[in-house]
């Protein structure tokens, strides 16, 4: 569970984790129903801290989204003089936020 407070003081929170592909259609959670959504996740975050439960019980939305990732040691050629320079922090997955801290300051030393 990841948590974002924005310019407005709203706090956003985004609840990840590892599903099939197909699970938006599959579980037969009623999205358009919040308080159907809010029971399935707090049933999938039951051993969280109270805390983290709160966040999902005060939610006034859910929209669900699928988050792909790109596997693991994928490589692609270095092509000289090219630099990708763009939102390198959702092209990886929370499970690699190191990864995504190290790509973070190595783009803000770029710039």
């Amino acid at each position: 569970m990841l948590a974002q407070r924005n310019g407005d003081g709203s706090v956003r929170i985004y609840c990840v984790g590892w599903k099939r592909e197909d699970w938006q259609k599959t579980s037969h959670i009623n999205f358009d129903d919040l308080e159907a959504v809010k029971k399935t996740l707090l049933a999938d975050f039951a051993t969280y801290h109270d805390n983290h439960k709160e966040l999902i019980k005060c939610c006034d939305e859910a929209v669900p989204r699928t988050m792909y990732m790109l596997p693991v040691g994928l490589r692609w050629p270095h092509k000289e003089g090219f630099t990708c320079i763009g939102d390198a922090g959702k092209s990886m997955g929370s499970a690699f936020i190191t990864g995504r801290e190290k790509l973070t300051r190595s783009f803000q030393l770029i710039l």
